[in-house]
């Protein structure tokens, strides 16, 4: 239980560590595939994998896909370093004024 509230209090942190955040979900997202891939080889060498086994290997694909879109491309693929702060400079400028102040006033 220490470990995860160690590696999930880090997580939520406000100042987070950008380089390197992403290894863990790609080896995460690897893994799982690793695991698909060998119950599907463990499944034909047994004899057990039937149409219907093929169909649910499919949409376990299809989700194993759609979450490595989601999650792991832009993590791997986008530019999470922090910018620098630009010091902006502001200038005075005079007003200038297009009515007059008192237009209705009387000599």
């Amino acid at each position: 239980m220490s470990f995860a509230l160690e590696v999930f209090n880090d997580s939520f942190s406000g100042e987070r560590n950008y380089k390197g955040d992403y290894k863990m979900l790609v080896k995460l997202y690897w893994t799982l595939w690793a695991a698909i891939a060998f119950l599907a080889l463990l499944m034909f060498v047994t004899g057990n994998f039937t149409m219907m086994t093929l169909v649910v290997f499919g949409f376990v694909s299809f989700g194993m896909i759609f979450a490595g879109m989601m999650c792991v491309l832009p993590s791997t693929v986008g530019h999470n370093a922090v910018p620098e702060a630009s010091k902006v400079i502001v200038e005075k400028v005079k007003e200038e004024k297009i009515f007059h102040s008192n237009p209705l006033a009387t000599r």
